[in-house]
């Protein structure tokens, strides 16, 4: 099988289905019900039959051989311990729940609870804990580092050349952001959870501690509050509800100022699948430059030229999400606003499940707001009264982005983008994830637009990317499967060989009481 016929996901998912089946065959050992030779719906007077039966046959006194001897005391175990088990209420439920494990975890439980119902949902709490302390250090720690590098000294081709010259410019690094955040169970659907972040911009340096409390009563649904406890002292809620999964529904709010001078800023999305292959999403921002009435007519957002906290547009934006075949993907947002407009094209496609490319490309339309004292007059025209009311929409930007992901391993994802701008020059950002932690390094190429500094930082990565992953990565992750398969094999081949070898012990151990069976049926004129 050559590399490039070979089905990455599809082995991916015969692994995990080969997994799963040893799971469920080696969870445990050995299955009780068939030691006792009974179904799992059996009555506690069937299995105590089975027992009795079962128990005089294999007992040990009964066989004279030492190698039969020791053959029937491992039967004999085996059948007391499923015997004990099984006319156990509780150790029962456990072992039907979660195997072996789940009769570990009952003893740690108490007895207090009452109920089938009670234990199972007690096994699921403990299970849950049991997981929750083994992936804390990780799952419940989250971080990000940012750091702004300014490489256009040795990126800009007009920077080089001497065409352009740059006053002001001290050091490589240019920004600095960082952000840790712990979370913590408080009690069943809530969690607490506290943020630190940090900015550095040149001279300016300023930070804040977040606290949130998330509730989510629900799977489909959850609320949160955040505060900013350090000035300037904020406000946010949260919430989102999924009612069916074709549908879902979120919502923000944001108050920047707890004495409520100013109006909070709300941002409602709303997403609906239309099809098989199609979803929509509506989202609406109301800013918070807005007055109800008499409320918030001389907020400082409205009467200030340099307002503070700064001045938030209202906008309307409709998105389209489209399957492409089984590994692409469309995106187009179309967003309206004051003071700005945009339009969005982007496509993903995933080259396998290990690795994808994206590209994007953004119009985005500058507007002119209307004056504060605009009013339309009587005899205006309605092209007029719309022209002077929204101020005339120009082209401010084109922005065209091209992104590559590529998964390491199972905890380790790796993203470039570049982005080329009319306005803005070329920018790259290199990411590195791992499990709930990032770092992320945004590199200023050129602020000019070099069409051939954009090709560059875009081909080179790539083909490196591209090299990687199917001369090193795709290679180590496909004998890597190939290794695993042939360990679940040779340990299913092996728990196979020892369900023979005790089958074939029981027979030997049998054939005595089946002769004797046979001489009696025999003498009575049967057989």
């Amino acid at each position: 099988m050559d590399s490039e016929s070979w089905d990455e996901a599809a082995e991916e998912a015969r692994l995990r289905d080969m997994e799963q089946e040893w799971a469920s065959t080696a969870e445990g050992g050995i299955d009780y019900y068939k030691a006792l030779n009974v179904s799992p719906q059996a009555s506690d007077d069937d299995i105590r039959d089975a027992y009795k039966r079962l128990s005089r046959l294999f007992h040990p006194d009964r066989h004279h051989s030492t190698q039969q001897r020791e053959w029937a005391q491992q039967q004999f175990h085996t059948i007391s311990r499923a015997y004990e088990v099984l006319t156990d209420a509780r150790a029962r439920a456990a072992y039907d729940h979660m195997g072996e494990d789940g009769i570990r975890t009952s003893k740690a439980l108490g007895h207090k609870v009452q109920t089938r119902r009670d234990l199972l949902d007690a096994f699921e709490r403990e299970a849950r804990r049991q997981r929750i302390e083994e992936i804390e250090q990780w799952a419940q720690s989250k971080s990000k580092i940012s750091v702004d590098i300014n490489t256009m000294k040795l990126t800009s081709l007009s920077l080089r050349s001497g065409q352009l010259k740059v006053k002001g410019y001290k050091s490589p690094l240019s920004g600095l952001f960082l952000k840790h955040s712990f979370a913590a169970d408080l009690a069943p659907g809530l969690t607490g959870t506290v943020t630190g972040r940090m900015l550095s911009q040149g001279s300016l340096c300023r930070g804040n501690v977040i606290g949130t409390l998330k509730y989510a009563p629900v799977p489909q649904s959850w609320a949160s509050v955040s505060m900013l406890t350090l000035p300037p002292h904020m406000l946010i809620f949260k919430a989102a509800h999924q009612p069916t999964a074709q549908r879902f529904f979120s919502a923000e709010v944001v108050q920047h100022t707890l004495d409520l001078s100013t109006p909070p800023a709300a941002t409602v999305v709303c997403g609906q699948q239309l099809s098989d292959r199609l979803m929509s999403t509506l989202t609406m921002r109301t800013g918070n430059g807005y007055a109800l009435g008499p409320f918030w007519i001389s907020s400082p957002i409205r009467s200030s030229a340099k307002p503070s906290p700064r001045h938030l547009h209202s906008s309307v934006m409709l998105g389209l999400t489209a399957d492409h075949g089984d590994r692409g993907k469309l995106f187009l947002n179309v967003g309206a606003g004051i003071q700005n407009s945009l339009v969005t094209a982007s496509y993903t496609r995933e080259l396998d499940s290990h690795f994808s490319l994206s590209g994007a490309v953004t119009l985005v339309g500058v507007g002119t707001p209307m004056p504060q004292d605009f009013s339309a007059r009587i005899d205006d025209t309605a092209e007029t009264a719309v022209a002077a009311a929204t101020g005339h929409i120009g082209l401010g930007d084109v922005i065209v982005s091209v992104e590559m992901a590529s998964t390491i391993d199972s905890w380790t994802k790796v993203e470039w983008k570049v982005e080329f701008g009319l306005s803005t020059g070329v920018r790259a950002t290199a990411t590195l994830h791992r499990l709930e932690h990032c770092i992320e390094l945004p590199l200023l190429l050129t602020p000019l637009p070099e069409l051939v500094v954009a090709i560059g930082a875009v081909l080179l990565p790539v083909a490196a990317g591209l090299g990687l992953h199917y001369g090193v990565l795709r290679p180590r992750r496909r004998r890597a499967i190939e290794l695993r398969m042939t360990e679940l094999r040779e340990q299913q081949r092996f728990h196979l060989h020892q369900q023979k070898r005790r089958a074939e012990e029981a027979v030997r151990l049998m054939a005595a009481s089946v002769e004797r069976s046979r001489d009696v049926a025999r003498s009575n004129g049967g057989l």
